[in-house]
């Protein structure tokens, strides 16, 4: 038992400096987290424009790839909504500057392919929020990591 406590002793101020550390990365990676929350609500305001202008969401694709907007649109919902959050949690700054800036800078391309290929549909509100989700993503894989 003796030992155990000169073990723990010694270790203790090592754990509690690693505990600060992560504490104070944790604090700077906040700041993304609403921009998350941003996209969030940017892809229902795609979806809702979309649905209100026309049907066949489902039946776009963006470029020559196989992928539909509706698929986009899901994948960056998922993205935002669960994976993002955990990679800052979970990867601190590591998961921020290897998964999820990389990840948002994909996102937005896509945005920007669709949007180039004229998916607003020529529907003023559809193309507004496309924009909106855009600049959304924009701040995100823009955002540096201190």
């Amino acid at each position: 038992m003796a030992g155990l406590r000169r073990t723990w002793n010694l270790e203790r101020p090592a754990l509690e400096r690693a505990q600060r550390r992560r504490a104070k990365e944790l604090a700077q990676l906040a700041p993304v987290v609403p921009m998350l929350a941003v996209v969030a609500r940017a892809v229902d305001e795609v979806a809702s424009a979309f649905g209100a202008a026309i049907d066949p969401v489902e039946l776009l694709t963006i470029g020559d790839s196989s992928l539909s907007l509706a698929d986009l649109l899901s994948w960056i919902d998922g993205f935002v909504l669960s994976e993002g959050p955990h990679l800052i949690a979970d990867g601190g700054r590591e998961g921020v500057e290897i998964a999820l800036l990389p990840t948002a800078k994909l996102l937005h391309d896509l945005v920007q392919t669709a949007l180039a290929a004229g998916h607003g549909c020529g529907n003023p509100r559809v193309e507004t929020s496309w924009r909106e989700l855009l600049r959304a993503l924009e701040k995100v894989h823009g955002s540096r990591v201190r």
